[in-house]
C-alpha cells in the first residue's frame, strides 16, 4: 500500500482518473498510498503496479474514501477507542455507502451505484477457531435497489473452514 501510485491520465486502466487532484505528480506518477501502522486496508482498486492497468480509472469519491478511513482510523487512536465490532460495521459501511453523504442510508442519494457486498472480518485472539466475518449484500432493483453497506450485516463464524 505505501508503494501505491496511479498513471496521470483520466482513462485507461492504471490511471488516476479525477482522483487524488491534491497530489503532485512527478515524471507521470502520483504516489496515492496512505499506509498506517496495524491496519488491514479496504480498497475496491487493485493497488498492485500489474493489476491497475486492468481497472477503471480512479474517482474523486475514490480519494474521499481513503482519506476518510486513514480520518476515522486516526480519530479512533486520539481517543482510545477500540474499534470492535460496531465500530468496525460503522466504518465499514461509511465507506461503502453510495451517493453524495458517506453517512446517509438516504435512498435518494442512489442515484448511480453498485455494491454487491461490504465484508468485514474479525480476526480473534484465540487463532483461526473463533475469528468470524460480518457480511452485508445489496438488495432490491431500480429505485428499490439499496448498496450492501446500508442492509444488514450477518455474522458468519469461520472455524468450519479453517478445519
Amino acid at each position: 500500500e505505501a508503494a501505491a501510485s496511479c498513471t496521470v491520465g483520466t482513462t485507461g486502466g492504471g490511471t488516476c482518473g479525477t482522483g487524488f487532484v491534491d497530489v503532485p505528480a512527478e515524471g507521470g506518477i502520483k504516489k496515492i498510498g496512505m499506509p498506517l501502522p496495524e491496519a488491514v486496508w479496504r480498497t475496491n482498486h487493485a493497488v498492485h503496479p500489474r493489476v491497475m492497468p486492468t481497472q477503471e480509472p480512479l474517482f474523486n469519491d475514490t480519494t474521499f474514501r481513503y482519506s476518510l478511513l486513514r480520518q476515522l482510523f486516526e480519530t479512533h487512536a486520539a481517543t482510545k477507542t477500540r474499534i470492535g465490532e460496531v465500530e468496525g460495521v460503522r466504518i465499514a459501511a461509511s465507506l461503502g455507502i453510495k451517493g453524495p453523504d458517506f453517512f446517509s442510508c438516504d435512498p435518494r442519494q442512489f442515484s448511480d451505484g453498485s455494491n454487491i457486498m461490504s465484508i468485514l472480518y474479525a480476526p480473534r485472539g484465540n487463532g483461526t477457531d473463533d475469528s468470524y466475518a460480518l457480511v452485508a449484500w445489496e438488495d432490491g432493483t431500480g429505485t428499490g435497489w439499496s448498496p450492501a453497506a446500508c442492509n444488514a450485516y450477518v455474522r458468519i463464524d469461520l472455524a468450519s473452514f479453517w478445519r
